[in-house]
């Protein structure tokens, strides 16, 4: 068995927990406070359209449960991020050509 806490800020009760039993992607919930969270990855919430392997690929500023969830919908929206700052960016008209609040040019369709 392994020691495990909660994620969530509000309760890091300490949870004693066996590996092999541990749901393979579902969220757990705390028995202390009631909330939700991925014991593999240990993170409050859920990562929702992600597998736990792909949640854990992503980059390390990404990988929060809000992240991951406006990655899936960015992913459904079709839009992009500029490749400087990662802001997310909708082209609505015109062409590709795409200027970022933070000052960069690039191409909406290949970055």
């Amino acid at each position: 068995s392994k020691l495990l806490y909660c994620p969530h800020k509000s309760c890091s009760s300490p949870l004693q927990v066996e590996l092999s039993e541990l749901p393979s992607n579902q969220p757990s919930t705390c028995p202390a406070c009631g909330k939700g969270f991925c014991p593999r990855c240990r993170i409050p919430g859920w990562h929702k359209g992600y597998t736990c392997t792909e949640f854990q690929a992503l980059p390390a500023h990404l990988r929060s449960a809000e992240d991951a969830a406006v990655l899936q919908l960015s992913e459904k929206q079709q839009w992009k991020q500029c490749p400087q700052c990662k802001q997310m960016v909708e082209r609505s008209v015109g062409c590709n050509h795409m200027l970022c609040r933070c000052g960069c040019n690039f191409c909406y369709g290949c970055g």
